[in-house]
């Protein structure tokens, strides 16, 4: 938890709130950042017990916010099957330190400004 003035902030709501994420997309981003490999659409619905359409929208709103990338293998058989993984996570902690450091300088103007 990390305290600020008179409000217990918890870093999953911080998280949430860097990136605008839906609860869908944090449970995917969670289950993507846990996983050692990549995984399929279908693969990343059953682990959230959400249905494949539900997984696919958050796919592609984490895709979206530049979170999440995907790899399409073409099946030998014709059609093709795409794989998700996440941003490295060094990559999503400077995104978010972005994110606060631009909302802390405008804290400070509006303070300023007061």
């Amino acid at each position: 938890m990390i305290s600020f003035a008179c409000k217990e902030i918890e870093f999953s709501h911080l998280l949430k709130c860097s990136f605008g994420l839906t609860k869908g997309e944090y449970k995917l981003l969670n289950l993507m950042l846990d996983s050692d490999h990549e995984l399929s659409a279908l693969e990343l619905a059953k682990k959230a017990e959400a249905d494949r359409s539900t997984a696919q929208k958050a796919l592609s709103g984490l895709m979206q916010k530049g979170l999440a990338m995907r790899r399409q293998v073409n099946q030998s058989v014709g059609g093709y099957l795409y794989y998700y993984h996440p941003l490295p996570k060094p990559q999503i902690k400077n995104k978010m330190l972005a994110t606060i450091g631009n909302w802390h300088d405008k804290v400070k103007i509006e303070i300023e400004h007061w």
